[in-house]
């Protein structure tokens, strides 16, 4: 698709809201401002009942199952913010006829820390919906949960102040970017397809790495990958 929209000159994006999403862009804006330092250590989560009203995402060959449910959107925002790591890790447990298909996955990146992705389906209909991360860096740990924790920088003073939120719908300001950059036939560098593709090719080796318990394995990916 990226080849094919290139010769056609067509403007391609795939829909990754968080990018979007007011909890998501204070975060990036805050990680982006200078004024934190390096970032050593992440984790996203990312949680829910498994599916049963369709019978496609519970078929993990058709749809990649909890995992690319869920976490893709997370392996996402690390990509995002972050670049793509030098190796990738996982543990977890799959088994898509009791709705449970579950993974702790690690992004390593060297001189910098680890990125941790994790969640993924709890058994059918009644488990909540919940994201949330927390991100720490050497000025301070910025924490979010849709639980009811409003992202929060935690300073190194000991002082807490909520992250300014962007005041636009994350669905909207997606849709309204694209048609924008359709409407100027510009690239959509928020949201690059290079780094929608590489999302899925991380997501995968996260997988790879739990049907390893726990193997690292090298993420030999193009640099180019990461273009925004």
């Amino acid at each position: 698709m990226i080849a094919e929209a290139r010769r056609q000159d067509r403007v391609l994006m795939a829909a990754h809201v968080l990018r979007f999403m007011p909890v998501y862009r204070a975060l990036h804006d805050a990680l982006f401002s200078g004024n934190l330092g390096a970032v050593r250590h992440a984790i996203f989560r990312r949680r829910c009942a498994a599916p049963a009203w369709s019978q496609w995402l519970g078929d993990p060959q058709k749809s990649g199952g909890g995992v690319f449910d869920l976490l893709i959107h997370d392996v996402d925002m690390c990509l995002h913010l972050f670049g793509l790591p030098e190796s990738v890790s996982a543990t977890g447990y799959a088994a898509p006829e009791s709705g449970i298909d579950v993974i702790t996955g690690e992004f390593h990146y060297p001189g910098q820390g680890t990125a941790v992705v994790t969640g993924g389906w709890h058994h059918p209909k009644s488990f909540p919906f919940s994201m949330e991360y927390t991100v720490v860096a050497d000025a301070g740990t910025i924490d979010f949960s849709s639980s009811g924790r409003e992202p929060t920088l935690h300073r190194l003073d000991g002082t807490s102040e909520p992250l300014p939120l962007p005041s636009q719908d994350g669905y909207q300001a997606e849709i309204e970017y694209f048609v924008n950059c359709c409407l100027n036939g510009t690239r959509p560098d928020l949201c690059p397809p290079e780094e929608s593709a590489a999302a899925v090719k991380l997501t995968q080796l996260m997988v790879e790495a739990r049907n390893e318990n726990g193997g690292r394995i090298p993420c030999q990916l193009s640099r180019n990958a990461k273009s925004a």
